[in-house]
């Protein structure tokens, strides 16, 4: 609990550093877009969290889902790639935050209609939630691990809508 609140902390002073302008001089009079503060808070995840990989990671994650929304879906690939492999890296192919990566970069590739590179990446994230709780796992309603397999199996529904395979 202790390590997971220090990590918010570390992300929230993060994030508020994006806004903040380092030498007030060089803005004065000039607007500042939130692409250059997104573009700069990117720069910022590669030099200053170096040396915290899950934190670097975590925070890669969160500004590829802000392009991803913002349609920038170029941009979003490589922090939502790289978060992808530090979080195998760091934590194992099964680990919950892997598999929310792996889930991010399918459904990325999903709304780009690159339809043949999300499938496999949802059944992968569908089956290791499978093995990881099984289909008939007690605690259905409050599992957050369950909630996290149907909404695998929604994207992978979704996926097959968007293709036009309504038996699947």
């Amino acid at each position: 609990a202790q390590e997971e609140a220090d990590t918010s902390q570390r992300v929230l002073d993060f994030m508020t550093g994006l806004f903040e302008i380092s030498d007030p001089s060089e803005a004065r009079g000039k607007e500042v877009t939130a692409r250059e503060i997104l573009d700069r808070g990117v720069e910022e995840i590669d030099e200053g969290l170096e040396g915290e990989p899950l934190i670097r990671a975590r925070m890669q994650a969160v500004m590829g889902r802000v392009y991803q929304s913002l349609g920038l879906y170029r941009t979003a690939e490589p922090l939502d790639e790289r978060a992808l492999a530090t979080r195998r890296e760091q934590l194992g192919d099964d680990h919950p935050k892997t598999l929310e990566s792996l889930g991010l970069l399918a459904g990325l590739y999903r709304e780009q209609g690159r339809f043949d590179e999300a499938e496999p990446l949802y059944l992968e994230v569908l089956g290791k939630r499978r093995r990881m709780l099984g289909d008939d796992h007690p605690s259905v309603l409050r599992s957050m691990l369950l909630a996290e397999l149907g909404q695998a199996m929604h994207n992978l529904g979704l996926l097959y809508y968007e293709q036009g395979r309504f038996d699947e």
